[in-house]
């Protein structure tokens, strides 16, 4: 089952990484940075240890949320991770 947020009729559902990123390029302009940052924080560092499906059809594990909050390290396997810091061709498409 798929995450995400409920389809409005002008839009379908957001993942919460994609809401993120809309709260990051346009609510540090509308509201006060130091409140919003820390809000944000709280709901990415929520998803860690949730399991989500890559843009590549890629699934795996948030075990670390970044400075950048969208781009999480991912382990897709036993010793296998993927920094989406690094990898900026790949996004969390949503949380599974």
């Amino acid at each position: 089952m798929l995450f995400r947020s409920a389809d409005r009729c002008y839009r379908a559902g957001l993942c919460p990484f994609e809401a993120i990123a809309l709260f990051e390029q346009e609510g540090l302009q509308k509201y006060r940075a130091k409140y919003i940052l820390m809000f944000l924080e709280r709901i990415a560092n929520s998803y860690v240890h949730n399991n989500v499906l890559l843009n590549n059809g890629q699934t795996g594990e948030i075990v670390l949320i970044n400075r950048r909050l969208t781009r999480p390290l991912i382990q897709t396997g036993p010793q296998e991770f993927v920094n989406l810091e690094e990898r900026l061709d790949l996004y969390v498409q949503a949380v599974i």
